[in-house]
């Protein structure tokens, strides 16, 4: 670039100067990983047997996919990678959520959702009737056989499924009300993880009556974990002798 300037004694300055223009920016813009701004969310009832929906959320960084994984109590459930999930008897007592995979073609990014607690519902079809009671579910019979000679009556089981016990600890008391007669038995505890088996113990008055007739069982089942996740439930049966 040349400049020239003439002053009012018609003396002429020539001046030159080099300008460097840089070259253009060739290819596309750089792009960023996703960036999520609003967490994945859980859509329905975590209830076992229902089926609930995870919506991603809301994402910058313009995602090309999404990918998704259920989890129980912040573990990875097998098989568990699609936008829908059915809540199984193994989430009871258990926190569920959804993690989302944002890609694009700079990375992939993931976020989960918050978790929310999986229950059971009651069921009460068949022999035996299953319901929540704390951190697993109980399974009570519904017509319950006592031995005459011993005392010993199977009620049913436990099992204890929330994910962060390691143990369950499952106590049952109440009493059996024979006629007009009411006879206590001694309370049962049992702690252990998986499957728990209930059984109570009559007393000899209340077995000697049993000889006669049936009776009802009043209980009250009460079950927890280490972590104290608890609760309790009051049910009656009928009983009779084997």
């Amino acid at each position: 670039m040349t400049a020239t300037a003439t002053d009012s004694a018609g003396q002429t300055t020539v001046a030159s100067l080099a300008v460097k223009v840089a070259p253009l920016p060739v290819g596309p813009p750089a792009v960023k990983p996703p960036v999520n701004t609003a967490l994945p969310m859980i859509i329905g009832d975590v209830t076992v047997g229902d089926t609930v929906s995870c919506v991603p959320g809301t994402w910058l960084g313009e995602p090309t996919a999404y990918g998704y994984a259920w989890l129980r109590a912040g573990a990875p459930i097998a098989g568990a990678t699609g936008a829908t999930y059915l809540v199984a008897k193994d989430d009871t007592a258990s926190l569920l959520s959804c993690r989302v995979t944002a890609t694009n073609a700079d990375g992939a990014v993931a976020a989960a959702s918050t978790g929310r607690l999986a229950s059971f519902p009651i069921d009460a079809a068949g022999d035996d009737v299953e319901r929540q009671v704390g951190p697993g579910i109980v399974t009570l019979s519904k017509k319950v056989t006592a031995s005459t000679k011993t005392g010993k009556a199977a009620i049913g089981e436990f099992a204890c499924l929330r994910a962060l016990a390691s143990s369950c600890t499952v106590t049952v008391t109440g009493s059996v009300k024979i006629g007009v007669r009411s006879y206590s038995f001694s309370k049962v505890t049992v702690t252990g993880a998986g499957t728990l088996k209930l059984e109570i113990v009559l007393s000899a008055s209340a077995r000697t009556a049993l000889r006669r007739r049936s009776g009802k069982l009043s209980l009250t089942i009460a079950a927890t974990d280490q972590t104290g996740f608890k609760s309790s439930w009051k049910a009656s049966v009928s009983v009779k002798k084997k």
